[in-house]
């Protein structure tokens, strides 16, 4: 119940616009409660309201919020199916936020997700990317708390491993950014994280400092939740520290704290009660006029319908011979479009084998045959310029000169056609190469971060996702008036992922959407590729390259 009305009709006033935005805050508000009492069921009953009213309403943002909550509430409830549940909940978040380029949507959502699925050691790599994926967002963003809250999850599941020294540094990375954040619950969750650390490392009088402050900062927020669980912290420290009064102490407030809640529960239980009882009363009210007037009308009703269905019968018939004959046409014309865009995209992935057999062969031509014939001719001038005087001689330097400049643009075209380093070294050389011709005679500063690049791929993956990165370049120099260009290369858990952000103006503005972008996408179809681009915090576009290796 929610102000006396169920939560179909609630949701069903909201859509009508029937509460105002101070009614709707107490709504959030008994979520929230709810959640803080450990209720999990009954606020994710609130947030599905909600959600079922932005739908009506089609407010996107809204939908993707609602969605991460009830993610949450599912995973809160602890087990298999309810975390399953919640990964469903977090991906329809995180479909939305890319959708409409919300930025605090797509951090909660990557959150979820690596809080999720770090519960499950075989998942812990494709956790651990989402994490550091919500980190890197919420930071850009300033979005602290979330940055802390991401380092929390993996350094408390590290803990739970007894892996102390890793946990620890996440632990230091979540204050620092608590600190930033400025916020008291953040803060507080940073300083009790780092007490239960130092518990588990046996600084016991440390580890009370420390969770002694975090049960103050709570106290101040209020939270009788949280305060439970300080208590039930400090009496395991006691309980460690064989200090029996102090243990005999918390459980006297932790029993204190329950009762406290268990009494605010029953009497919140008997409004809920009473305004129920209420509201069905006046249901009663409203199905009894209802009914008398569905009497009234189903007699007029009855006389109209008879009329209807004689003509509603031979219209139907008309209508289905109509419908019927249009499903045939268009499913022929479906199978028809189909079998052509089949053929182009057979056509086009030959066309590409094509291109770059032929490329590869004439960077060959070009280096092994122009390029050699032009070296042995530079040899041959300067050997004939020392039989020569000084002004014959400076001709002859004249042209070894030009012949010089003439086989270093053969070198060029040869590499450009096809470049040595990527058939001979791989992509993290052929990638330096590209980002050193690309931009070291221009204005634009670039990074290049690779992770996990020791081995080689297959040639067709190598060579597509060279000239994917090519024409991620070329559109950033001529449309997104960048100034700033980072690149990353990774290979985690069975995908390569390449990531290329700018801080231009997006590579959407100003360009024309065309032949560049669907070459990505036609070669990303012959290696089963994706591609993602999301804007930037620096008001930029990232590009989001995945590509599944074996």
């Amino acid at each position: 119940m929610v102000f006396g009305f169920s939560l179909a009709q609630f949701s069903n006033s909201l859509y009508a616009q029937n509460f105002s935005d101070a009614e709707m805050d107490s709504v959030l508000s008994l979520a929230e409660r709810y959640f803080d009492e450990g209720n999990y069921p009954k606020s994710f009953d609130v947030y599905q309201a909600l959600l079922d009213a932005s739908i009506q309403i089609g407010d996107s943002s809204q939908m993707g919020f609602y969605y991460f909550q009830m993610g949450r509430m599912e995973f809160y409830q602890g087990t298999r199916t309810s975390r399953e549940q919640a990964l469903g909940y977090f991906e329809q978040a995180l479909n939305i936020g890319q959708i409409t380029s919300d930025t605090s949507i797509l951090i909660r959502a990557h959150r979820g997700f690596g809080g999720t699925l770090i519960y499950d050691q075989s998942l812990f790599d494709s956790s651990i990317y989402h994490l550091k994926i919500a980190e890197i967002l919420a930071i850009k963003s300033g979005d602290y708390r979330n940055a802390s809250g991401a380092q929390s999850v993996i350094g408390s599941y590290l803990l739970s491993r007894d892996l102390l020294n890793e946990a620890g540094t996440y632990f230091d990375k979540s204050m620092v950014y608590a600190v930033q954040s400025g916020e008291k619950e953040s803060m507080a969750y940073a300083v009790q994280r780092q007490g239960i650390f130092q518990m588990y490392k046996g600084n016991y009088d440390l580890s009370e400092q420390l969770l002694k402050e975090a049960l103050t900062r709570y106290k101040e927020i209020g939270n009788k939740n949280m305060l439970m669980n300080m208590a039930e912290h400090l009496r395991f420290l006691y309980e460690r520290m064989k200090s029996w009064d102090g243990y005999l102490e918390q459980t006297k407030i932790l029993d204190s704290l329950r009762s406290e809640i268990y009494s605010e529960q029953n009497a919140r239980d008997l409004q809920v009660i009473r305004e129920r009882y209420e509201s069905e009363i006046k249901e009663r009210e409203i199905v009894q006029q209802a009914l008398d007037i569905k009497i009234k009308e189903s007699t007029i009703t009855k006389q109209k319908n008879a009329i209807v269905l004689i003509s509603a019968s031979a219209l139907i018939a008309l209508l289905v011979g109509f419908l019927f004959y249009s499903y045939n046409r268009v499913k022929q014309n479906q199978k028809l479009q189909a079998a052509i865009l089949i053929e182009k995209e057979r056509g086009f992935k030959s066309v590409i084998t094509a291109a770059e057999s032929e490329r590869k062969r004439i960077s060959k031509d070009l280096h092994d045959g122009i390029g050699q014939q032009l070296n042995a001719l530079r040899l041959s001038l300067i050997s004939l310029s020392n039989q020569f005087e000084d002004n014959s001689k400076n001709e002859f330097n004249r042209l070894i000169e030009l012949s010089s400049q003439t086989a270093e643009e053969v070198r060029t075209i040869s590499h450009q056609m096809m470049p040595k380093a990527l058939l001979e070294k791989g992509l993290v050389e052929a990638v330096e190469d590209l980002l050193q011709s690309c931009f070291e005679h221009s204005q634009i500063t670039y990074s290049f971060e690779y992770d996990n690049m020791e081995t080689r791929f297959e040639e067709k993956i190598e060579i597509s996702l060279y000239r994917i990165l090519q024409e991620l370049l070329s559109n950033i120099i001529r449309h997104a008036e960048a100034f700033l260009v980072s690149v990353q290369l990774i290979q985690n858990h069975q995908k390569l992922i390449l990531f290329v952000e700018d801080n231009g103006k997006g590579i959407f503005q100003g360009s024309d959407e065309g032949h560049g972008l669907l070459n990505i996408k036609s070669r990303l179809d012959m290696i089963s590729g994706r591609v993602n681009y999301e804007p930037s915090p620096d008001a930029g576009t990232i590009a989001t390259i995945i590509i599944p290796i074996s």
